[in-house]
């Protein structure tokens, strides 16, 4: 996949919510700016999920991870901030011919089957315990709390204004037995 591509695939999501958002701009200005934020706060969750549906093609698991002919698990471990985004980006997409399916759950024991598991700010407080939760297994650690990838997680989101960014944790990810692609590595922070 070509940069250039990457991009693309990464921010449609986005583009489409902007184009939504100049008729909501005019309900703002009636409304005190609830509809807005609304908006605003969707569309970084719409860029997230972009965000993880490409990551599942730019990471190379180990072959013990992805038992034959099972699905493509993305987990969302805590609360779920994506709504239907994360549906709605993953529907009808597949990772080497398999079918993405997305579980969520607020425990770990329910997530150890999943290639990715989105790590929710409602679990800031127990980074540590939650990486530990997943030694053993070959689940890409993604979350978006401050100082994810210091506490071992292997992709960190970092919201920067209107933009969403990313650290990778490159150490983490070998440990598990994760390759990340060279592209993904360069568009890390």
């Amino acid at each position: 996949m070509t940069r250039q591509m990457y991009f693309r695939q990464a921010y449609a999501p986005r583009q489409a919510t902007l184009r939504l958002l100049l008729p909501c701009v005019f309900i703002w200005h009636g409304s005190g700016g609830r509809s807005l934020r609304a908006e605003v706060s969707a569309s970084e969750y719409e860029l997230k999920a972009a965000f993880l549906c490409s990551f599942a093609s730019s990471v190379t698991w180990p072959a013990s991870a992805l038992p034959g002919g099972s699905p493509f698990t993305i987990g969302v471990l805590g609360g779920d901030s994506f709504g239907g985004a994360l549906d709605r980006a993953a529907a009808g997409k597949n990772v080497g011919g398999r079918k993405i399916n997305i579980r969520r759950s607020r425990q770990i024991e329910d997530l150890k089957g999943c290639q990715i598991v989105f790590v929710s700010k409602s679990e800031a407080g127990r980074i540590a315990g939650i990486v530990g939760g997943f030694d053993g297994t070959s689940a890409l650690l993604v979350g978006e709390s401050d100082g994810f990838t210091a506490q071992g997680g292997m992709i960190g989101f970092i919201p920067k204004g209107d933009k969403v960014r990313f650290k990778i944790n490159n150490g983490a990810a070998r440990q598990a037995g994760l390759t990340i692609g060279a592209q993904l590595l360069r568009l890390a922070e």
